[in-house]
């Protein structure tokens, strides 16, 4: 089974859904890719649910959205992936690591070097992601 979980078009253009294109020394985008202005952000948990979400951070289905444009309105079923939960001015940004990617976002909130012997599993495991977890952001599970 391969894993798409950080392959997902949105974040790495690049890549394929197969995971195959990963190239030693490059860094791609593991997490976010959503508003580069984001003041929180939230790991989706197990048991978590679309209306929790809003009442714990006194926002909406709607906003969740405007901030995180690569999800659905199924929120709970992206299980550990990390959500923008409060816009606003960031004080400060780093920016993308000199050596990312070809078609990989420049707004993510992590960036992994791939190293010698690495796997999209491995990366998967590294960040928390079960294969095929996310898929390809923007479409529902």
């Amino acid at each position: 089974m391969t894993s798409r979980s950080w392959t997902c078009s949105r974040w790495n253009t690049a890549l394929t859904a197969a995971c195959t294109t990963i190239q030693l020394g490059e860094a791609y985008c593991v997490a976010g890719g959503g508003d580069p202005a984001c003041m929180n952000v939230h790991t989706v948990a197990s048991g978590d649910s679309c209306s929790a979400i809003e009442s714990k951070f006194g926002i909406t289905l709607d906003d969740i959205l405007a901030w995180n444009s690569w999800l659905t309105s199924r929120v709970a079923r992206f299980k550990l992936a990390r959500i923008c939960v409060s816009n606003g001015m960031a004080s400060t940004s780093t920016g993308p690591p000199a050596n990312i990617a070809a078609g990989t976002l420049t707004n993510c909130t992590t960036y992994y070097t791939v190293a010698s012997g690495d796997t999209c599993t491995a990366i998967d495991e590294k960040y928390g992601y079960r294969p095929f977890q996310i898929c390809c952001a923007g479409t529902p599970l």
